[in-house]
């Protein structure tokens, strides 16, 4: 069972372009692993935390309606990243918490995608500890 519906993976996705930025080129596999990596770290949590990053996503979704009149994803791309920075720097404290929590999320289902990493250059060795001590 999926912890998202079709139209939170939806407005999911357009946070993640805002704010990873080359997810706007990911192809149909990558993004499917987008969604298992996302889904299996909500899988791992409680009911309650899965109801609140849904409620987040709403939150996130409809706050920009206060001010703009119009949702998140209805907004200019400047405006959503002016606006995110704002929640993620200055927002009280459960909004600026569920910000980061979801830019966390969001950063591990699209760098945390293995078949990725030659894409930004990240090439982890295995055994780097065994370089700084020979």
């Amino acid at each position: 069972m999926t912890p998202l519906t079709e139209r939170q993976w939806g407005f999911l996705s357009i946070v993640g372009q805002c704010l990873v930025p080359p997810m706007a080129n990911v192809n149909r596999e990558e993004q499917e692993r987008f969604r298992r990596l996302i889904a299996a770290a909500l899988a791992d949590r409680p009911p309650g935390v899965q109801r609140q990053f849904r409620l987040f996503l709403g939150v996130l979704r409809w706050i920009p309606v206060l001010r703009w009149g119009r949702p998140f994803e209805k907004l200019p791309a400047p405006r959503r990243r002016a606006f995110f920075k704002w929640l993620q720097d200055h927002a009280p404290g459960r909004l600026r918490q569920g910000a980061w929590g979801l830019k966390t999320i969001l950063y591990m289902g699209y760098y945390g995608q293995s078949e990725l990493w030659p894409r930004f250059g990240y090439t982890p060795v295995r055994y780097g500890n065994e370089k700084l001590h020979a």
